[in-house]
């Protein structure tokens, strides 16, 4: 299947490379590494983010902005961190313009209104009939 833009990769779970020896008690803000590369996490809600054993919230005690993170409250020389990346997201909500065949449409669920003018001549024309 072609895609408009990048091509959806579904399930690449990461781990973020380390950033607590920068830790000195005054830094919020880090950048996102995952294997020496910049990464952009797609949605923050989807880390899980561990500070000296406990877990942080998404919005509250973290968030994140392309590639960089940013904790609330500057972590501190010896913290331990990490934080892992569940996968990218893929938001199947509504479909990219020209991604959905007639394969994918429900018998008679369309009707004739959600067609234009050129496009209701080209069915006549080419002898289709469909449901109202």
């Amino acid at each position: 299947m072609a895609y408009l833009g990048n091509t959806p990769a579904v399930g690449a779970f990461r781990k973020m490379d380390s950033i607590q020896s920068s830790f000195d008690g005054s830094t919020t803000q880090f950048s996102i590494t995952v294997g020496g590369s910049a990464y952009a996490p797609a949605n923050q809600n989807a880390i899980i983010a561990v500070l000296d054993g406990a877990t942080l919230q998404p919005g509250t005690e973290f968030s994140t902005t392309g590639a960089t993170f940013s904790f609330v409250t500057a972590p501190t020389n010896g913290q331990t961190f990490f934080a892992l990346f569940l996968g990218d997201v893929l938001d199947s909500g509504i479909p990219t313009d020209n991604t959905v065949s007639n394969a994918k449409l429900v018998d008679a669920t369309i009707s004739s209104s959600k067609f234009s003018t050129q496009a209701k001549g080209k069915i006549l024309a080419d002898s289709i009939v469909f449901g109202v």
